[in-house]
């Protein structure tokens, strides 16, 4: 709505295709863009897009799901080679709170970030397992209050029940799910849902762990361009599994990028974090949304161990 506001032509793209992006903008000319990373990572590899000039994009925005840092480094590399002064801009917010609660803008966009509560909207985190409100830098679940608030779910009170939650204070906030943290200039970072946090055992000692950190790791890698870790199935150390899509799948040799992924991993995580079994696919399954589905995975986990 906001755009029609502004009276901005707004161009939707009802099937829209990744490969079609040097159409887009030569038809075009956008000067924002809002999509989920899945849509804007195939700009990259494109190589029809070598030639395009990105001097007529202002704001790129990206929601919806985690970006990953190296997918932001080598977005605004490419942003820039291509002319545009924009850098990636990501948000946080759900249905339950009217869309955007949260916003990286201007010289508010660290790597990572997904910015500040937008105006009139606060932001807390808390211990999932306490209820005590986390320190800075402290992984804890995500809350929001604010006008944006949803009035309910329709005939479902028990839902409600989980999601609004008094506090202490005699406040009410919603309960996210998700689990992250805030620095002490008040930017928000992702780490994962709380529902995908992982129990594991390592040398007698317990330890949670959070898929998407791990999946931010091996993303990092210069040969994977998706990774999904999920729980293997009745395991009961708490192990892991990597299902990994390559950027070029037929021409590399599975026992070698295994090996080196667990070399790049030794390096780069504790040794309770490392997945213990990798699979490699062409591609991993997405949601209708475009998310890499990990429930699915999850499902075709089960029975392995």
């Amino acid at each position: 709505h906001m755009p029609l506001t502004m009276r901005s032509t707004v161009v939707l793209i009802p099937n829209f295709d990744a490969e079609d992006w040097p159409e887009y903008f030569n038809k075009y000319k956008p000067n924002f863009i809002t999509a989920i990373p899945n849509y804007i990572a195939p700009m990259l590899n494109n190589p029809r897009m070598r030639n395009v000039n990105l001097e007529c994009l202002k704001v790129i925005a990206v929601g919806g799901e985690g970006t990953g840092n190296a997918l932001e480094v080598d977005m605004n590399r490419f942003l820039k080679r291509h002319g545009s002064k924009a850098k990636l801009l990501k948000g946080y917010g759900m249905t339950e709170l009217s869309a955007s609660a949260c916003t990286g803008f201007g010289d508010v966009n660290a790597l990572g970030s997904v910015g500040v509560p937008l105006p009139r909207n606060q932001l807390q985190i808390v211990n999932p397992d306490t209820g005590m409100e986390c320190k800075y830098n402290e992984i804890g679940e995500i809350c929001f209050r604010g006008p944006g608030m949803m009035l309910g779910y329709m005939d479902n009170p028990e839902e409600m029940t989980s999601l609004f939650r008094k506090h202490k204070d005699g406040t009410y906030w919603l309960h996210t799910g998700d689990l992250g943290y805030m620095n002490r200039r008040g930017l928000l970072y992702i780490v994962g849902r709380i529902k995908r946090a992982i129990l594991t055992q390592y040398k007698g000692t317990a330890y949670r762990i959070y898929p998407n950190v791990i999946e931010e790791v091996l993303i990092s890698h210069p040969a994977v361009r998706e990774a999904c870790v999920v729980k293997l199935h009745e395991d009961r150390r708490g192990r892991t599994k990597a299902y990994i899509a390559l950027n070029d799948h037929n021409r590399v040799d599975e026992e070698e990028i295994e090996r080196e992924l667990r070399s790049f991993c030794d390096a780069e995580m504790a040794e309770y974090m490392r997945p213990f079994l990798y699979e490699f696919r062409g591609s991993l399954p997405l949601t209708p949304a475009g998310k890499v589905d990990y429930k699915l995975l999850e499902i075709q986990t089960a029975g392995q161990r």
